[in-house]
């Protein structure tokens, strides 16, 4: 990628957690990357002013904070206390100087969805008046349904739009689009819309599969001399031969060398190298992993289960997904000490 193209992305503090605040500045601004969004961690112990001065002297654009929310309830006490909470995650947004403040909204799985989009809606309206002395826009972040239980209860772009609606539309609440979490939500991703993507500005990567081996091959032909083409398909090689600029892996949160080294043979066009390194440990990995899923869902259990085993904190998965049996955590174990995986501890 292009550091033209670098400096139109921004990350995410969390997505290089254990790193402090002060090491995501750093690393970013070196990288050429052009943004930067503070989870609220990022201002413990600090003054969220002082950090904003720094990434932008660093210079980084601060793009959001994430994240507010989490309003619904069954208590009208909980409810307060969420509702002060999110005062203050205004008062931080302002402080960082970003424009907005993502909103996980929350759910209740003790309670109708119905009834926690309703307390949404309400927890919204009370900060209202606060985010617009502070020149902050709440984003309602839409989730994917399986969050509905305990995440969000906002669900599809519908379900957001009506709430922004219903607040007619006040200049300080819109919508912060994940497409990650509402390509279901009633449109086809397919490659006219896609060419119109392509064609935006800040539309640097996309990350790429397709049960049609053929439409696989023509999207990675299609885009790949205009944006970053990121294989999800498990496809290594195919996908490098036809243009892909990288690949999806879970490895790295664990093992990052190693799909290192298969990423660089591939850049070498060493797919001798590639096949080897391939049937070596991930091919363990992905038969383990297909017994995780037979237990789990999600991909936290079996990313969380090997960071723990390596020595890196990582805690348990969220609900609904589960942490694997002790049977199934003693053998990835095995797995990984056959592949001489390196160990934090």
């Amino acid at each position: 990628m292009t550091q033209k193209k670098l400096s139109n992305i921004a990350i995410h503090t969390i997505t290089n957690r254990p790193w402090t605040t002060e090491q995501c500045i750093d690393e970013y601004s070196k990288a050429g990357i052009g943004g930067i969004t503070f989870w609220r961690y990022s201002f413990e112990d600090r003054d969220p002013k002082k950090v904003g001065d720094q990434a932008r002297e660093s210079g980084l654009n601060v793009v959001s904070v994430a994240r507010g929310g989490f309003f619904a309830a069954e208590s009208k006490e909980d409810r307060k206390k969420a509702i002060d909470d999110n005062k203050r995650a205004i008062d931080e947004t302002h402080s960082v100087g970003a424009p907005s403040l993502v909103l996980v909204c929350g759910s209740n799985k003790h309670q109708s969805l119905n009834t926690s989009r309703n307390q949404i809606q309400d927890g919204i309206a009370e900060c209202l008046d606060h985010a617009k002395d502070a020149a902050v826009i709440l984003a309602i972040e839409p989730l994917h349904p399986m969050y509905a239980s305990e995440r969000s209860a906002v669900n599809s772009m519908a379900q957001a739009n009506a709430i922004c609606e219903n607040l007619e539309n006040h200049p300080n609440v819109g919508i912060a689009l994940d497409v990650y979490h509402t390509w279901w939500d009633g449109f086809i991703m397919d490659f006219d819309l896609l060419d119109q993507l392509v064609e935006i500005s800040n539309v640097n990567s996309i990350k790429w599969s397709h049960e049609d081996i053929q439409l696989f091959k023509e999207g990675l032909e299609r885009y790949s001399g205009k944006v970053s083409m990121i294989d999800n398909s498990g496809n290594h090689i195919l996908s490098n031969i036809y243009g892909a600029t990288g690949f999806i892996t879970h490895l790295s949160s664990f093992w990052p060398e190693y799909p290192r080294l298969i990423w660089d043979s591939m850049i070498e066009k060493n797919y001798d190298k590639t096949k080897k390194l391939l049937s070596g440990f991930k091919s363990d990995w992905m038969k383990w992993v297909g017994k995780v899923v037979q237990e789990t869902g999600g991909e936290g259990p079996f990313i969380k289960v090997a960071m723990e085993l390596v020595g890196l904190k990582a805690g348990p998965p969220r609900p609904p997904s589960k942490t694997p049996s002790k049977n199934l955590i003693n053998e990835l174990d095995g797995i990984l000490n056959k592949h001489n995986v390196p160990r934090y501890k």
